[in-house]
């Protein structure tokens, strides 16, 4: 990098509110590599915004949105609250390496509010695809040149690090350790893999499902992993919310247990905000006050009602109702009134704690 490339990357602000790992040290070193200095956002909350506010100086930022320990249970909404104006999202690149899984469904709708992207960690697997897309965006604009691949290699095994004991983070390694995809494209053709079908279990039917057991032995071939290797990727599939038990009640098992794929390319094509504007909009006429074995909950609904109404407003199957708001509960918009369970199509008592809610 020439002196005087070196001296404007020095002046820019790049500003970073991330959790420890999701590949976090790797973007440091790659930013480093490009000759910008990364500085942690302020905590404080007046010197946070006016950090924010350097955005539309030609600051960027790089923000997670799915850490509560960082920034609170409403970490989107406090981000709209502490950004200057509409434009600075557009130098805002968010990432949710702490929150399961990024469907192209929430990637599209956080681009139509005007973010420059969201990323479900910084790396992207083995070969860094993540990491090379952001800093492309990072060099268009900031007039710099991307690192070179030795220089990007450097910096980038320097400060990587682990996971941190990150469960979301080590459930993606795995995921691409074993099967070289990322794990949201790895559910797609999971989903073309196993033997989906509508099944029935003691009077209640089960729609778009697969057996545990049946996946274990049909992967095991297909991918050829060792038994164990194959109920450990299950296991972080489940770990990061793409692949459920149908009723929720247990961790991907080689057992005759009944099991769906958090993932439908029908749903991904319905606009969120659609959907979740008729969430907001269906509310108020779905919320009371109701009691369960003596103990009242205020402003709460049932799940299996929000589901009817996701069906008959934009016709969809019920599984891919109850996936959009499973996605909504990923993103604690959605909440069991105890925190006891995730949300599942059934009589239990939820609330909706907003899109953009700051507590």
């Amino acid at each position: 990098m020439k002196a005087a490339q070196y001296a404007s990357a020095a002046r820019m602000r790049i500003w970073l509110d991330l959790p420890p790992s999701g590949g976090t040290g790797a973007l440091k070193g790659a930013l480093i590599a490009m000759g910008l200095i990364p500085q942690p956002l302020p905590i404080d909350e007046v010197q946070r915004r006016q950090a924010l506010a350097t955005l539309s100086d030609g600051a960027l930022a790089f923000i997670d949105v799915s850490d509560p320990a960082l920034h609170g249970r409403r970490p989107l909404g406090r981000l709209l609250q502490d950004l200057p104006d509409t434009a600075a999202r557009g130098r805002v690149m968010l990432s949710r390496a702490r929150g399961g899984h990024v469907s192209a469904q929430d990637r599209d709708w956080m681009i139509r509010q005007g973010f420059a992207d969201m990323q479900p960690d910084w790396l992207g697997g083995p070969d860094r695809t993540v990491l090379r897309a952001v800093l492309a965006w990072t060099a268009r604009l900031t007039g710099l040149n991307e690192p070179a691949p030795k220089d990007l290699l450097t910096y980038t095994r320097v400060l990587s690090g682990g996971s941190g004991g990150d469960d979301a983070v080590a459930a993606r390694a795995i995921v691409w350790g074993l099967t070289g995809e990322a794990p949201e494209a790895f559910v797609a053709r999971l989903a073309t893999l196993l033997d989906i079908a509508d099944r029935r279990w003691r009077f209640t039917d089960y729609p778009r499902c697969f057996v545990g057991s049946e996946a274990v032995e049909r992967l095991t071939s297909t991918l050829r992993l060792p038994r164990q290797e194959v109920i450990a990727l299950g296991q972080a599939m489940n770990e990061l919310g793409l692949l459920t038990h149908v009723v929720q009640e247990h961790p991907f098992l080689d057992q005759g247990l009944y099991y769906r794929l958090a993932w439908s390319d029908a749903l991904d094509r319905v606009d969120a905000s659609a959907l979740w504007q008729t969430v907001e909009d269906g509310l108020p006429a779905r919320t009371s006050t109701r009691s369960y074995l003596g103990t009242a909950y205020r402003e709460c609904f049932i799940g299996e009602e929000l589901v009817t109404l996701l069906v008959d407003e934009h016709a969809l199957q019920r599984v891919d109702a109850w996936l959009a708001l499973h996605r909504m509960a990923q993103w604690r918009w959605i909440e069991h009134v105890t925190r006891a369970r995730p949300f599942i199509d059934g009589p239990f008592f939820y609330r909706w704690k907003g899109r953009f809610a700051v507590e």
